[in-house]
């Protein structure tokens, strides 16, 4: 609705929004431009399926539309052809969406934060720090991880400034950046990455207009940057401004 009576607002417009909600699409554009991403399945509720290569297990099953980690837990993982369809069963039932499954990359899992627009500024990146994990439990951030504070997942895991080498660093950012402008983020985004044992980054998605509470990822990564919390605030505010319709006198 602003975008059709011409006013500005902070974060990725209608269209922008839907290419990172809808993770199948995102992948495709991903793999139009070059960027690696794990290998994906869709399983729709009443069409379908499509594949996007030819996929090994393990898998990792969630919905193909929500985000905040709904849907999102240990069980998704899956080794074989009866888990994966108990588990896309279970997404279409409880979350009533399409199933996405995508193959599990092991390894390390960063988020890079960018900002702005002309050009976006990628930020230091953040490690997610699986080390406290109950034993056996996989290296993913699900629902509990995220949000239930009781929880082993929630007190095992945390989300620190990476210590990467300045080579690792520029690839992570680099590919960070490509991907914010293949699905056309602006102002502020969060991408999601897993780099495997080969050194290999994949990009899982992109978080358009990502969480910014103080304490988040995002925020941590800005005043790593030297940007601190009402500066960035309104950095974000004014790459919205440029964006302003021009108006005569």
């Amino acid at each position: 609705m602003l975008e059709l009576i011409g006013i500005p607002f902070t974060g990725c417009g209608g269209g922008a929004s839907y290419l990172s909600q809808d993770k199948a699409i995102g992948k495709k554009l991903l793999a139009f431009s070059g960027i690696p991403y794990p290998r994906f399945a869709v399983f729709g509720r009443d069409s379908a399926w499509e594949t996007g290569g030819n996929l090994t297990m393990p898998m990792f099953v969630k919905p193909l539309r929500l985000d905040a980690s709904i849907g999102i837990d240990a069980h998704g993982l899956v080794h074989d052809t009866a888990e994966l369809m108990e588990r896309v069963h279970h997404i279409h039932v409880a979350c009533k969406d399409d199933a996405l499954a995508e193959e599990y990359i092991p390894g390390r899992e960063f988020y890079v934060g960018v900002l702005g627009n002309a050009p976006p500024l990628a930020l230091p990146p953040i490690e997610v720090d699986f080390t406290g994990m109950p034993a056996g439990m996989p290296h993913v951030m699900d629902r509990r991880a995220k949000f239930v504070r009781s929880s082993a997942e929630y007190k095992g895991t945390r989300s620190v400034l990476a210590e990467v080498d300045a080579e690792l660093m520029a690839r992570l950012q680099k590919v960070s950046l490509e991907a914010y402008r293949v699905l056309q983020a602006r102002d502020y985004a969060r991408v999601d990455l897993r780099m495997a044992d080969t050194g290999e980054i994949y990009v899982l998605e992109v978080n358009a207009s990502c969480y910014l509470e103080r304490s988040g990822e995002f925020p941590t990564a800005a005043a790593a940057a030297g940007i601190e919390y009402p500066a960035l605030v309104q950095r974000i505010v004014e790459s919205a401004f440029e964006r302003r319709p021009s108006r005569e006198p």
